[in-house]
């Protein structure tokens, strides 16, 4: 038996009860982190392996697996401990069903050893993440929320040590402060997110975690952050995290476990010791510590399909998740109609084109077909109400429905639907919501919640009763601070967006509208601020899935038919792009000439900027003209949201050349000396002479010059071979060239 020693579990008592709520994903959308995939070895003996996962999302049936994982380590001797990084209680309906519990069963049966918490544990409301994490039997880690009334931090530890014998691994735990607008703004009204202004910041706390390990003698520390590396996570991804321990001057941790984005990766663009393994259990970190050394030997990503051929699969684990799975068959798992289209359920263009999916985009960077069909839903709820006896405050013409892309979470396949596949599409029991806004407010929702496209946006709003256009060709223009209490800033200026119209009449700012969304936009979340800040509002109680299941069992007779075959046309999206290519080219002593580069959907002309380096950090004031390695990009005058990504600009030394030496004939006086000259390239290095052949008695200086001697004959024509050698300069590479010399020796 191994020597082990856990420290106990101990959870804090909490006291805020508050609303259901949840928000989409966010994800990497820069350049492609490194990842490597690595093989296992024959013996671990002498080895402690973290197994690590993050963004679960409610993939139960692939913890078998990693159990698999452990138990094979462990029969080569490994002492094996496992960790999560966030995001483990929320995603399908493998664990929505029961609100999260069943994700706490699932990491008990597992038996993993520490985990932090991600901004999706809190989607059920706060006072059930409570009794979620009440019932874990492993340490939950987080130093960087804490309740506002008590100042207490919401978990008992920020961080944790596990004892192997005279190993002392330590782990501290950091949530990403976006979790206040990508849960409910209610579930997370009463606590406080360390974030990079705070007096004491996430960046200050999470250094102090790594002075307070190294005091406890902690040999190999790991963090545990759920913060990503997403460009829409930038002041709080695990990069500027890193970044900043440096400034903050209390030493480095080993390795970052990393969760939030669903990257797949093992260090970061700059070699920073990040890892994340994607989502949904496909793959599992791995982290060697050697116990002789007690340091981190390497680690790497390990494929859950690898695990599976191999036959790596704990019983008892999945024992556990076949009893979920029957229990929400049970519950959701009977038809109840019949899809006549595939409903999109893709994020975006890229996640469309991965799955093979038939979409030209996702539901967080275009309109979709479930878009509409769910937006409809959601009128048609409304309007049913109203003819029951319910009256509202506008007219029919005046109301609309609003869903984030982010709602969004797996589409309906063409066949057969239970209601398991529509809680699975919208897993988190949102209730619906109406909200009275000014259109002018409707706008500036419209214009929030699109900032990056064409990337994706988990805001993104799929309508119904809007016709709206999105000129991307123009940059977003925000307010110089955030809305309140949240990470999201809010248009200065409508600048993209327009309302062309609202149930086929004309926009009017200051007409009012009846805005019917989920509760989580309601209520503020993600980049809905302005509807959480209206004060005459509707809660219709009916629950996001079960709105769907009653449209299509009411209003369309049980069967989604071809009228959703294409989205309806609501939401047109005006896009411009620049592409250019790498430029190689030698030195000619002026700007080098930049190819045409490929422009669509727009006007005027091409201008260019030029960088040090391949980040355009460093940006040049002129175009560069020596030989170098430099970077540029291409941008339109008139559109300013319109440029290239970067490429390269490789201007190469230019050939080096000689090309004549003089004389050809020298008539010369015995035991005089004469100089001789080359015509070179403009630029060439400094010339050196060489003899390399003819007559011995002539001398040739480096410098060129020739000596005759005085013993040659008067009348004859001697020869000596040279060689002229232009040096390597900044813009011209070395050049030699070979000439016979002639030498007359006057009479």
């Amino acid at each position: 038996m191994f020597d082990r020693f856990r420290k106990r579990i101990v959870f804090a008592v909490f006291t805020i009860a508050l609303i259901v709520g949840s928000v989409g994903f966010a994800y990497a959308d820069d350049a492609v982190e490194p990842a490597e995939f690595g093989t296992l070895d024959d013996s671990y003996v002498g080895k402690t392996v973290i197994l690590s996962t993050n963004d679960v999302h409610g993939a139960i049936d692939n913890y078998q697996y990693l159990a698999g994982l452990r138990d094979e380590l462990q029969k080569r001797g490994a002492d094996v401990y496992i960790v999560d990084s966030g995001d483990y209680l929320q995603g399908s309906i493998s664990v929505s069903w029961d609100r999260g519990a069943s994700g706490i069963t699932m990491m008990n049966a597992v038996k993993y050893d520490v985990a932090t918490i991600g901004d999706h544990e809190f989607d059920y409301s706060y006072e059930r993440l409570k009794s979620n994490l009440a019932n874990a039997q492993f340490e939950v880690i987080c130093d960087n929320v804490f309740e506002k009334a008590t100042g207490d931090r919401i978990v008992q530890y920020g961080t944790s040590t596990i004892k192997n014998g005279e190993l002392c691994i330590g782990f501290f735990g950091v949530d990403t402060p976006k979790t206040k607008t990508e849960s409910m703004p209610s579930n997370t009204k009463d606590l406080d997110f360390l974030d990079d202004v705070s007096q004491t910041s996430i960046y200050m706390r999470a250094a102090q975690d790594v002075k307070e390990l190294k005091d406890k003698d902690a040999d190999v520390i790991i963090g545990l952050t759920h913060l990503g590396v997403a460009s829409s996570d930038v002041k709080y991804r695990s990069y500027d995290l890193w970044s900043n321990f440096e400034i903050e001057g209390k030493g480095f941790p080993d390795l970052l476990l990393d969760g939030h984005s669903h990257t797949v990766m093992t260090e970061g663009l700059k070699g920073e010791p990040i890892m994340s393994t994607g989502t949904k259990l496909v793959n599992v970190g791995v982290v060697v510590i050697d116990e002789n050394t007690e340091k981190i030997d390497k680690w790497f990503l390990y494929k859950v399909e690898d695990i599976q051929q191999s036959g790596w699969s704990n019983a008892e684990v999945k024992a556990v998740s076949d009893q979920i799975d029957e229990a929400v068959d049970r519950e959701y798992g009977q038809k109840f109609s019949t899809a006549d289209v595939e409903l999109n359920g893709t994020r975006n263009k890229d996640d469309a084109k991965q799955q093979g999916k038939p979409f030209p985009n996702g539901n967080r960077d275009g309109e979709t077909n479930f878009g509409d069909f769910a937006s409809d839903a959601l009128v048609k709820l409304v309007l049913k109400e109203e003819a029951a006896g319910t009256t509202f405050d506008v007219a029919d013409d005046h109301i609309v429905a609003i869903l984030n892309g982010g709602a969004f979470r797996a589409g309906i396949e063409k066949g057969d639907v239970t209601k398991k596949d529509i809680f699975t599409a919208f897993p988190f029991g949102n209730t619906i919501d109406g909200v009275y806004v000014k259109g002018s407010d409707l706008l500036s929702v419209l214009e929030a919640s699109t900032p990056d496209l064409p990337d994706e946006d988990a805001g993104f709003p799929q309508v119904a009763g809007i016709d709206y256009s999105i000129d991307t060709r123009y940059k977003y223009s925000p307010l110089p601070d955030p809305y309140p209490d949240t990470e999201v800033y809010g248009p200065k200026e409508i600048r993209r967006v327009t309302i062309n119209s609202v149930n086929g009449k004309p926009f009017a700012e200051n007409d009012t509208y009846l805005v019917i969304t989920n509760h989580f936009c309601a209520t503020g979340g993600d980049t809905y601020y302005l509807l959480g800040q209206a004060e005459n509002r509707i809660n219709t109680g009916v629950i996001d899935a079960d709105a769907l299941i009653s449209y299509i069992t009411d209003e369309l007779g049980s069967v989604i038919g071809k009228e959703y075959a294409e989205p309806a046309g609501r939401v047109k999206i005006t896009t411009g792009s620049i592409e250019v290519s790498d430029v190689e080219t030698a030195y000619t002593g002026s700007a080098p000439e930049i190819p045409e580069p490929v422009v669509t959907g727009i006007t005027g002309k091409v201008l260019y900027k030029y960088y040090a380096d391949k980040d355009g950090k460093t940006e040049l004031s002129e175009a560069p003209v020596n030989a170098g390695q430099y970077y540029y990009k291409a941008y339109s005058e008139d559109f300013d949201a319109v440029e290239s990504d970067i490429a390269g600009l490789t201007i190469d030394k230019a050939a080096g050349q000689i090309t004549k030496i003089t004389p050809a004939i020298k008539k010369i006086k015995a035991g005089k000396k004469f100089q001789l000259k080359v015509t070179k390239a403009e630029g060439a290095g400094e010339v050196t002479f060489k003899r390399i052949g003819g007559n011995k008695k002539i001398k040739v200086s480096k410098a060129g010059v020739i000596k005759v001697p005085k013993g040659l004959k008067k009348g004859k024509t001697y020869k000596v071979k040279v060689k002229a050698t232009a040096a390597e300069t900044e813009n011209y590479l070395p050049a030699t060239l070979k000439k016979t010399i002639k030498i007359k020796v006057r009479k």
